[in-house]
């Protein structure tokens, strides 16, 4: 239920007839484009962090 709150096109609402308000699913298939990005956007804070070490000649 976390999860739908902060990203909620990773979950899903599937009718069962024992969960008289659906059962939540997560679609794990659309995690995977999120958390490349995810990647991509610390590399690149790793990388202009880098980039200032090296200014400061602490690298």
């Amino acid at each position: 239920q976390e999860v739908e709150e902060i990203i909620p096109e990773l979950v899903h609402t599937l009718q069962h007839a024992q969960f008289s308000d659906g059962l939540k699913v997560l679609n794990y298939g659309n995690i995977a484009g999120l958390l490349v990005e995810g990647i991509k956007g610390l590399n690149s804070k790793i990388e202009s962090l880098e980039a200032k070490l090296e200014k400061q000649g602490k690298i």
